[in-house]
């Protein structure tokens, strides 16, 4: 079969990526994720909460469950008819767009931006994200950003490709170093490849990580204050330089 070609904007307009990732995280894996967040964060009460890039909703839903307001932004048609289909009446409200869409300003308690989702645009306008970010958070509101630290690619695993199969079908992740940049991060060719049994296509498009001293200029330098570290969102969560996972919690 034919492999098509796909810009990443017409990969993630299929339903691919979802059908292969959808199973393998569940409700209790997730809530346990929000409630850390939650545990993270300074907020209280009930919160405003954007989402960006939601996904299809995952951690929308459980932040809703508990009560909390929600604005979700993704790029894929297929990720936000998904997430729409959590149905919480005023509680969720979902947007298909770009992630760093420039929302109303001083309107969000929490802007959450998980699934090592930070660092798919070029540096420049990584920073003006986090900018932003921090233009559309309330007076102490907060940012957590769930990632891959960029000091341990290749010492922690993370570089291996990545094969998710589902019967017959599956989805191949591959990655490569396509640059390295001083102070501006890692920048990662990500090739996908999606074999379903109608059809086979992929996309290639670029990923930044960071070093954590790199993305800590880059919060100080949006308007955020205080900057803390963590080595993933549930266990072992104190801080280590030669973790893969690092999860910034940083607030205005």
């Amino acid at each position: 079969m034919t492999i098509l070609n796909l810009s990443p904007a017409e990969f993630f307009a299929l339903d691919d990526f979802m059908y292969f990732q959808q199973d393998r995280v569940d409700d209790t894996v997730t809530d346990n994720e929000v409630k850390s967040i939650l545990e993270m964060s300074k907020q209280q009460g009930i919160l405003h909460i954007l989402d960006t890039p939601c996904g299809y909703g995952r951690h929308s839903k459980a932040f809703m469950k508990l009560g909390h307001r929600v604005t979700g932004i993704d790029i894929s048609p297929c990720f936000i008819a998904q997430a729409q289909m959590h149905d919480f009446g005023d509680r969720g409200q979902f947007i298909q767009g770009e992630m760093d869409n420039m929302m109303e300003e001083h309107q969000f308690d929490l802007i959450v931006n998980l699934f090592n989702s930070f660092g798919y645009y070029p540096h420049a306008r990584n920073i003006r994200f986090l900018e932003r970010c921090a233009r559309q958070l309330k007076s102490s509101g907060e940012i957590v950003i769930d990632t891959i630290n960029g000091a341990t690619l290749e010492s922690s695993g993370f570089m291996k490709t990545v094969v998710i199969n589902k019967g017959d079908e599956n989805l191949i992740i591959k990655k490569e170093v396509s640059g390295i940049q001083y102070e501006q991060g890692v920048s990662l060719q990500y090739t996908i490849t999606s074999h379903r049994k109608d059809r086979s296509c992929c996309t290639t498009f670029d990923v930044v990580f960071y070093r954590p001293e790199e993305l800590a200029r880059m919060l100080h330098h949006s308007g955020f204050k205080q900057v803390d570290f963590y080595s993933g969102l549930v266990s072992d969560r104190n801080w280590n330089p030669e973790s893969k996972k690092m999860v910034v919690v940083a607030q205005k």
